[in-house]
């Protein structure tokens, strides 16, 4: 389940890379990464959960969202790790999202935090 590019290159590099490949597929998406912490602040344990957040963020926003740019910010607050994914696209409306039953959705923003307007923090 942990890419293995995680260990060879670390978080932020495997991040940039990601990016890169991501705007090949994706060339009309503009990605803005912001990432305001070292390498060594990312505990090992929230560097696979932080890299399938942002896979699946991603994935949504050029199967949904009809974006052209993205803002993706990873952050150190205090001692919490701050992960921001912001998109201009059509958006959703989140209560009639999340009043529906699981059969008219998939799993991907329920686990991916609690279903507010709030970045996904790790502590």
């Amino acid at each position: 389940m942990r890419p293995s590019i995680l260990d060879d290159l670390g978080i932020l590099a495997t991040l940039g890379w990601f990016c890169r490949e991501y705007q090949k597929v994706y060339s009309k998406i503009t990605i803005e990464r912001k990432l305001e912490v070292e390498e060594n602040e990312i505990p090992e344990s929230i560097k696979t959960p932080i890299y399938r957040i942002i896979q699946e963020a991603l994935n949504n926003v050029a199967k949904h969202s009809q974006a052209d740019r993205v803002k993706l910010t990873l952050a150190k607050n205090d001692d919490r790790i701050e992960l921001t994914v912001e998109d201009n696209g059509m958006g959703f409306d989140l209560e009639e999202l999340f009043s529906g039953g699981r059969s008219r959705r998939g799993f991907g923003l329920s686990a991916c935090g609690n279903g507010q307007n709030s970045p996904a923090v790790f502590s």
